[in-house]
């Protein structure tokens, strides 16, 4: 038996093919709705226009009604009561081939892929999309039926070809969707004091690089070190970062030393939300 034949009898005796060995297949990102940085609940909310349920995964535009359910492994099942969840799919980082691609996932959810003006129909089971061109950005969007009882949605994979393989499992999920979308917990930020009440050009770099340049909001207030005083930074004042590095101007809740650096300390609290999330 050749090695060829060899590889092909143990992939089928798995319940594989040759695409389903083929690494980097779903174009979703988590696709099994583990990750939640934004803490969202799992018991039944309801989502307004936009609103994030988990990381990628967004209320559609007359928001939604969801609860998520998380299994020992991780893989996670959201309960659609009412609206519409979707992912907007980067055309030029994860449609570069375009041509034919297929959607699949587990329940009984409905679904669809929506490119450039298109509005095609939910459908139940797999979905195929033909002629994306290449490096197209795409929308996938699971809804339930209208009046119809909550549906179930898990392990959604979007990929290439016609035909659905076994959803592909990666150890980088977090990093793909740190892309988009990072709660930033006890920040190591390095700026300078430049009035008493100011810590100015407070940077960090970001890897990997943010889709676009991100939005900095301050989640909770960050300590602040000159070398002799602690402060709090309470508000931020001007945002200079770029896709590749936070860069912020912080007021202050009490004076430190004009000229000596403002150090944030490691491991000392506070929370900075980045988001650079893509919308299509």
């Amino acid at each position: 038996m050749s090695h060829r034949s060899t590889i092909a009898h143990l992939l089928f005796s798995l319940g594989l093919n040759g695409a389903a060995a083929i690494s980097f297949r779903n174009r979703l990102v988590n696709g099994n709705f583990f990750i939640n940085q934004r803490g969202a609940s799992n018991a039944p909310t309801v989502y307004p226009p936009g609103a994030f349920i988990r990381d990628r995964w967004k209320a559609g535009p007359a928001g939604c009604t969801a609860a998520c359910v998380t299994a020992a492994n991780g893989d996670t099942t959201m309960h659609i009561g009412k609206g519409t969840v979707r992912q907007d799919v980067e055309g030029a980082l994860y449609l570069l081939e375009g041509g034919r691609y297929c959607l699949s996932w587990q329940g009984d959810a409905i679904g669809r892929i929506v490119v450039s003006d298109t509005t095609p129909v939910f459908e139940s089971g797999q979905v195929v999309a033909s002629d994306i061109p290449a490096g197209t950005n795409a929308i996938v969007e699971f809804s339930c039926r209208s009046g119809g009882p909550p549906v179930s949605l898990r392990l959604a994979q979007l990929e290439p070809g016609s035909t659905p393989t076994v959803f592909e499992r990666r150890d980088d999920e977090a990093i793909r969707c740190g892309r988009y979308f990072r709660r930033i917990a006890k920040p190591p930020l390095r700026g300078v004091v430049c009035t008493v009440d100011m810590a100015a050009r407070c940077g960090m770099p970001l890897s990997p690089t943010m889709a676009v340049v991100p939005k900095v909001s301050l989640v909770e207030h960050l300590p602040v070190f000159d070398g002799a005083s602690i402060s709090m930074a309470t508000t931020i004042l001007t945002d200079y970062s770029t896709s590749e590095s936070i860069e912020l101007d912080f007021a202050l809740s009490s004076e430190l030393t004009v000229g000596r650096p403002a150090i944030f300390f490691a491991g000392q609290g506070g929370i900075l939300d980045v988001e650079a999330e893509v919308v299509f």
